[in-house]
């Protein structure tokens, strides 16, 4: 009896251990790797974006850097983690747009196309933390699935 306690409390912590390995392992991945979010999906920057990875941050913050990075570039995309959400926000100031992409916790994507007065929503969302400015043209809200 001792010797089945003692196998069970080894195959505890080894199921344990490959657990924390597996989860350890999920969460470092180098900036610019190739995101595959949660079920496989990918979540990458189309190419030609200046990409800003700013961690775990709060939509005020990635406003305002992404204000700062469109003094010099005209095609920016900030990625960052809100509350286990990864979002991407992409301007491009020529076309005047703003494609704000959310791949939630439970593998869930969002796709948002915010077109017109880009500066103005982005300083609206610094204030306040939302990209829906009053006065501004509502959003295009897109099926990234088809």
């Amino acid at each position: 009896m001792l010797r089945d306690m003692r196998r069970g409390v080894v195959l505890l912590l080894l199921a344990l251990g490959t657990g924390t390995w597996l989860v350890l392992d999920l969460t470092r991945r180098p900036a610019g790797e190739l995101d595959r979010g949660v079920e496989g999906i990918e979540f990458v920057v189309p190419a030609g974006y200046t990409v800003l990875e700013l961690g775990e941050t709060v939509m005020k913050t990635a406003a305002t850097r992404l204000l700062a990075a469109l003094e010099a570039e005209d095609r920016v995309a900030v990625v960052f983690t809100d509350t286990g959400d990864r979002a991407q926000l992409l301007v491009d100031l020529t076309a005047q747009t703003l494609d704000e992409r959310v791949l939630g916790r439970n593998g869930t994507v969002k796709s948002v196309l915010w077109s017109g007065a880009v500066r103005e929503r982005l300083q609206w969302a610094e204030e306040t933390g939302d990209l829906a400015a009053p006065g501004l043209p509502p959003p295009e809200r897109r099926n990234p699935y088809h």
